[in-house]
Parts: structure tokens; C-alpha cells; sequence
């Protein structure tokens, strides 16, 4: 019983890790194309990282027509929604209001997931679990804090990242509902991101640009390394969707942060503080209520 009910956690774990790697690649390729490049060429080598192991993880029960009724669309309505529109939203976020105030607000993304459990899964939290979520947010919003400034921006613009995080934390508790059909995490992935690129190549499209100006080689390379840890990173978040509950699943996810925090002190990127320690130790605190609730 105790492993089963680790293994959740330990899949969400892996998760952030990967994402919190990825977060860090993805600045590098940020450095040479806009993030809309970015974006395309992230989601496009994560489909096709998806569609070349496909085969490996084809399981016929998966695909029948029962299933295939709930479950293709309700991951295709995932892929329309999330990372596209909420990329969208969190990239429209950060320019009109900044880094700091967007990333923030963004990191309420667990609350609004917890809340979509509850309401429409039935799922009850535990005190632990609830304190460990608060934690994690907190943390994520101290971690994501770089100072003030002055407020050149309009309150409704604060839409935009809230958008964001919300629509993360209704998906969350939508790919729960899609497991509850068919726990197929790799196929329901792929779904996703496959009609997640098709979203993005269209606006690519639409907006005139032409990814061979877009940027040089190299600088897109970094960009297919980020979808490859994504593609990891998604898998072991939907496996532990499958397997576990949004309300303890979600607000461990959100640790990334912490992890892109670690490797760039690695690196010499960031440097430790009062204001990073404090964070990580509300993340950490706050993951580890939720991992012995």
C-alpha cells in the first residue's frame, strides 16, 4: 500500500525535475529565437518524440470504441486548451505585466486544480495535503518574487497569467476524468501534443513568420532538447495522474521551480539568498506535508 501510494508522488517528482531542467534549456534558446519559435519548435520535437515511441506503448484495450468516445476528446480538448492557449496567456502575461508579477500569479495554478478536484471529482483533501499545497505556492510565489518596481501596468491585466493558471488546473482535473476511462498516460500525451502543435503551427502561420529566419540552427537546438525533457516530463505527469490524485499530483508538479532554481545556482546563474532560501524551504516543506499525507 505504501508504494502504491508513492509512486505518484515519485512520478510528479520526476515530473518537476524534468521541467525544471527544461525550464532552464528553454532560456538558453530564448537567447536566440522569440518564444513563439520557441514554442513551436518545443511542442513539435515533443510530438515527435511521442510518435516515434508510439509503437512501443500501443495497447490495443486502449482503443476501443467505448473509450476512444471520452478519451480522445477529452486529451484533445486538453491539447487545444493547454500548453497552447495558456502559453499564449502566460507569454501574454509576462510582457504586459513582467516576470515577477506574471510568474507569480501564475504559480496559483495548484489552487485552482485542487478546487476542480474537489468540486467536480469529489476528491477530499487532508489537512496535510492542503497546508503542503499552500506551502508549495507560497514558496513557488517567493521563488518567482524578483523585487518591485513601478506599477506601469492596468489591474485587468492581471487576467492574463490568472487565465493561465487556471486553465492548467482545469486540465489537471480533466486528464483525471480522461484516465478514469482509459489509464493510457503515453497515448493521452500524444493527443495532446499533437493537437497542441497543430494549434501553434497555425498561429505560426498566420502571424507570417518563417521559422528558417526565425532564428540560427543553433539556437533552435536548445529549443529540441526542451521538447524531449518535456515529452519525459509529461509522460511521468500523466502517469501520475492516472495513478494519483489531482489534489496531491498538482501541487507537487509545481515544485519545478525549485529544481530550475538548483541547476541555475549550478551554474552561477542565480545566487543563494534570503529571499531563494526562504522559497525552498516552503517548497520543500510544502512537498513533503503532501508526500506523508
Amino acid at each position: 500500500m505504501a508504494d502504491a501510494h508513492l509512486l505518484p508522488i515519485v512520478l510528479a517528482l520526476s515530473a518537476a525535475f524534468l521541467f525544471g531542467i527544461s525550464n532552464l534549456v528553454s532560456r538558453f534558446g530564448l537567447r536566440h529565437a522569440d518564444a513563439l519559435t520557441g514554442a513551436l519548435v518545443s511542442i513539435g520535437s515533443t510530438t515527435a518524440f511521442y510518435w516515434t515511441l508510439f509503437p512501443f506503448f500501443l495497447r490495443e484495450a486502449d482503443w476501443t470504441a467505448d473509450r476512444l468516445l471520452v478519451f480522445l476528446p477529452v486529451f484533445a480538448l486538453i491539447g487545444l486548451f493547454t500548453p497552447t492557449i495558456s502559453l499564449f496567456l502566460a507569454f501574454e502575461g509576462n510582457r504586459r505585466l513582467g516576470p515577477t508579477i506574471s510568474g507569480t500569479v501564475a504559480a496559483t495554478a495548484p489552487l485552482f486544480a485542487a478546487i476542480s478536484a474537489v468540486l467536480v471529482l469529489g476528491e477530499q483533501p487532508t489537512v496535510n495535503v492542503g497546508l503542503g499545497t499552500l506551502g508549495i505556492v507560497a514558496g513557488v510565489m517567493v521563488l518567482s518574487w524578483r523585487g518591485r518596481g513601478a506599477r506601469d501596468w492596468r489591474y485587468w491585466a492581471l487576467l492574463f497569467p490568472l487565465g493561465a493558471a487556471i486553465l492548467r488546473g482545469i486540465a489537471y482535473m480533466a486528464a483525471k476524468i480522461g484516465f478514469a476511462v482509459a489509464p493510457a498516460p503515453f497515448t493521452a500525451a500524444l493527443v495532446t501534443f499533437t493537437v497542441s502543435l497543430l494549434v501553434v503551427s497555425l498561429a505560426y502561420r498566420l502571424s507570417g513568420r518563417s521559422l528558417a529566419r526565425a532564428a540560427p540552427r543553433g539556437g533552435l537546438r536548445w529549443f529540441v532538447v526542451t521538447g524531449v525533457l518535456n515529452g519525459m516530463a509529461f509522460a511521468s505527469f500523466y502517469a501520475a495522474l492516472s495513478l494519483g490524485q489531482v489534489i496531491v499530483v498538482s501541487p507537487v508538479i509545481s515544485t519545478y521551480p525549485l529544481f530550475t532554481f538548483v541547476f541555475s545556482l549550478m551554474f552561477g546563474i542565480e545566487r543563494l539568498g534570503p529571499r531563494i532560501f526562504a522559497g525552498v524551504v516552503l517548497v520543500v516543506a510544502g512537498a513533503i506535508a503532501v508526500a506523508i499525507s
